[in-house]
């Protein structure tokens, strides 16, 4: 074959497959996704960390450096504690809370 043939094939394949990679509107970058991931990383890392936390019941979840978290914790003051330790997270551009207070049992 000639070669000049397989370079314009090679290339029009690659330009295609760069066309498809190339990313829509309202769809999120590659680099967002792991931006997210790392956020998501470093605040579970924190809640575990802290030893006044009992977040075993709390769900994070994060999109577009937005913290939502769900779940239950055992008093206010645990829910301002929970809320001060995503809040200090490295990339949280904002927090989202849907948490119930329940005590625990005596």
């Amino acid at each position: 074959m000639n070669k000049s043939f397989v370079k314009l094939v090679g290339t029009a394949a690659v330009a295609i497959s760069l066309v498809g990679c190339a990313h829509r509107p309202g769809e999120r970058s590659a680099g967002e996704v792991f931006d997210d991931t790392a956020v998501l990383a470093k605040t579970k890392a924190a809640l575990v960390k802290d030893p006044d936390l009992h977040a075993t019941s709390v769900t994070v979840d994060v999109h577009q450096g937005e913290v939502t978290l769900t779940g239950v914790v055992r008093s206010e003051e645990e829910r301002k504690k929970l809320l001060a330790t995503v809040w200090g997270v490295k990339g949280v551009k904002g927090v989202q809370t849907d948490l119930k207070i329940v005590p625990p049992n005596p």
